[in-house]
């Protein structure tokens, strides 16, 4: 019965101790912070392809070739002025192609070239004659010879139905404004130079060969002209 008093004395030291423990210390977390956007990268260069498209017989621009990227990172098209100039804007940079269109020339693509830079490619068409050769379709390349001035001349003609239109360069001047029409066999040409009016008269003898006169006041009037392709107007 003595035991009693000191379990009592021992379990009261016990609860006395732990009633003035401390709690542990709580982990103190860092306080929430915003999410950040990504870095925004930094848009890529791009670049311009300019350039002039001729004609391969006379040498003059073409107004109205389509061109148009045929391979590379971007898609873009554009058609040439008066001048022959064309100008593909906003293009990525890497590997193309480029493809020259227009009705009545031959289609023709570039080979590959690297736009890294604002890059410069000039290209040429040639008008798109149909062989064998008939008198019923006067497309194609001509020269001229006289007795005239200014021969020799180059012509392209390009005939839709009885309308010719096309391109003339003689020996002073040129033009890429060419136009007439076709009535049977006889042909008449307006050519626009910036010196004069000329017109051609001419009858379409065969495939290969026109006969005619060409009318230029400022040379007193008119002059023989016989307009060949190939190896026409014999003798």
């Amino acid at each position: 019965m003595r035991r009693l008093p000191l379990i009592a004395i021992v379990l009261g030291s016990i609860a006395f101790v732990r009633c003035g423990e401390s709690e542990p210390p709580r982990a103190i977390l860092p306080p929430l912070s915003n999410p950040t956007s990504p870095t925004p990268q930094p848009p890529l260069p791009s670049f311009t392809l300019t350039g002039v498209v001729t004609d391969n017989w006379t040498v003059l621009p073409l107004p109205g070739v389509t061109v148009s990227v045929a391979t590379g990172p971007t898609r873009a098209t554009a058609t040439t002025d008066r001048e022959g100039r064309y100008a593909l804007t906003n293009l990525a940079p890497g590997a193309y192609t480029v493809s020259f269109a227009r009705p009545s020339f031959t289609t023709r693509t570039s080979q590959s070239m690297g736009v890294f830079a604002d890059t410069t490619y000039s290209g040429t068409l040639g008008v798109a004659t149909q062989f064998p050769l008939s008198m019923e379709d006067l497309t194609s390349t001509y020269v001229g010879n006289g007795p005239y001035p200014d021969e020799p001349l180059w012509i392209v003609m390009i005939q839709r139905g009885s309308t010719i239109e096309g391109l003339y360069k003689d020996s002073r001047t040129s033009t890429t404004e060419l136009t007439g029409k076709r009535d049977g066999d006889a042909i008449q040409l307006r050519v626009e130079t910036p010196s004069a009016v000329l017109t051609i008269e001419g009858r379409v003898l065969d495939a290969r060969c026109i006969r005619g006169v060409v009318k230029n006041e400022a040379y007193g009037g008119n002059s023989p002209i016989s307009i060949r392709r190939g190896n026409g107007c014999s003798l």
